[in-house]
């Protein structure tokens, strides 16, 4: 039987801390070896203007791309995961992207990739790749954020909604699950608190995400109990090694 590897597929910079830090440092610190593989790292030689990396205060695409990796290499280091990056974009051809990821991920025995809300167009398109590549693997699904935490909530402005969403989750009247047939990681505080260190360590991110998304989050994680993860099949043994 082959030695357990997980790889999380991040689709950017960040997606993997924010939504399973707490997993992959209980999974890494267990001795499970763990790669969070990020697809859409981007070209760090690209001087091209790029919408979100002026927003997160960089002028090019390249130079977004040369300080998110060492964010990310901070932030995986706080985990015990190995960053791996592709150098691509939202515009690479899926046919490239599918063949990097087979290359990348055909040495892996469980790999967990975004599956709800998935309503950031890359993760839907980064998830639909990975689960229709015929891996060998098992397949994962996990809640991705902040795009979760931000449905449930809603995103800002929305300060009066967000606000009665979040008193409803602090009575753990909301929806504890974004459906039937996914689970709850369990995890220690040890855990959860290196997946906080992890996130503050995507400073130009969370910068641009806003003050509120970490606690909002948090907030969601509490009332969920926990990171959660589903399986693309039933029974489902996905989520073994890193619970």
């Amino acid at each position: 039987m082959p030695a357990e590897r997980v790889v999380v597929v991040s689709p950017h910079l960040d997606d993997a801390a924010l939504s399973l830090g707490a997993a992959i440092a209980r999974a890494a610190r267990r001795g499970t070896p763990v790669t969070v593989l990020t697809p859409l790292a981007g070209d760090p030689d690209s001087a091209e203007p790029d919408p979100w990396a002026l927003t997160c205060g960089f002028a090019t695409a390249g130079e977004a791309a040369r300080a998110r990796r060492e964010e990310d290499r901070r932030a995986c280091a706080i985990l015990g995961a190995e960053p791996v990056w592709l150098p691509f974009g939202r515009d690479t051809p899926d046919d490239v992207l599918r063949a990097a990821l087979l290359e990348r991920l055909e040495a892996a025995t469980t790999v967990l990739t975004p599956g709800h809300p998935c309503s950031h167009p890359s993760h839907a398109r980064v998830s639909r790749v990975v689960r229709a590549a015929g891996l060998p693997a098992r397949i994962g699904l996990y809640a991705d954020q902040p795009y979760a935490m931000w449905q449930q909530l809603g995103r800002p402005p929305e300060t009066g909604t967000r606000a009665r969403n979040a008193a409803a989750l602090l009575a753990r009247r909301a929806p504890p699950a974004p459906g039937a047939g996914w689970t709850t990681l369990p995890r220690t505080r040890r855990d959860w608190l290196a997946k906080q260190r992890a996130i503050r360590a995507y400073r130009s991110q969370m910068r641009a995400f806003g003050p509120l998304t970490q606690p909002g989050i948090a907030l969601q994680e509490w009332a969920w109990g926990g990171e959660r993860v589903a399986c693309i099949e039933t029974p489902c043994e996905a989520t073994v090694a890193v619970a």
